[in-house]
């Protein structure tokens, strides 16, 4: 009796984390689409604020890609130590040219926020 309690838990807990797994990726392609992030930058990213939401996705990654090209997803300059990137991406700033990165989390929170790596990152 003990042992079908102990495998019901078991498979509980790897059912649940083979769920998490699998929502981790939905929003990860989810938060790559251009035409969802487009709302995201002209919302919380002042220089797209006047820009028309329907040109922002040619500002993000590849302009002629409709997903954000993940760059380096692990940065190991930090002796010891790994810092893991969920969307990972150039930007072309409207204003200013200048090309950033922006790094998008998934977060399971009601308050999105967005970094700018330079300026510490947007998560969402």
């Amino acid at each position: 009796m003990k042992v079908n309690a102990v495998n019901n838990v078991l498979g509980a807990a790897i059912k649940q984390q083979a769920d998490r797994k699998a929502y981790d990726r939905y929003c990860k392609k989810l938060l790559s689409n251009k035409q969802i992030l487009a709302y995201f930058f002209k919302e919380y990213v002042e220089e797209f604020s006047d820009i028309p939401l329907k040109d922002i996705a040619k500002y993000l990654g590849n302009p002629n890609q409709e997903y954000v090209e993940n760059l380096n997803l692990e940065d190991e300059s930090i002796l010891g130590s790994v810092i893991r990137f969920d969307t990972l991406f150039e930007v072309r700033m409207p204003k200013s040219k200048r090309l950033e990165l922006f790094n998008i989390e998934a977060q399971m929170s009601d308050y999105p926020r967005i970094f700018d790596i330079e300026k510490s990152a947007l998560l969402l």
